[in-house]
């Protein structure tokens, strides 16, 4: 997989800190809604993730714009109650 989008990520001179600090995710979450390549960053995470099913169990950190929990919502949607 091609990663050089990461060379113009906004994040890209930021600490990893920021992304993985539970208190501070809106705070991640600012600084990837004004990234240019968000799309990217977020598939590049999802389909890394989704490699690995145990990978899909910890999932953690701001990528793309997600949450971990977000994240598992999308590799586990709940199913419709009719």
């Amino acid at each position: 997989m091609n990663r050089e989008w990461r060379d113009t990520a906004a994040c890209r001179d930021l600490g990893s800190e920021l992304f993985f600090d539970n208190a501070r995710t809106d705070e991640a979450k600012a600084v990837c809604s004004t990234c240019p390549v968000l799309a990217a960053c977020r598939t590049d995470q999802l389909a890394w993730e989704a490699e690995s099913a145990s990978r899909r169990y910890y999932t953690v950190g701001v990528f793309g714009g997600l949450s971990g929990p977000e994240r598992n919502r999308i590799h586990y949607p709940r199913k419709e109650v009719a």
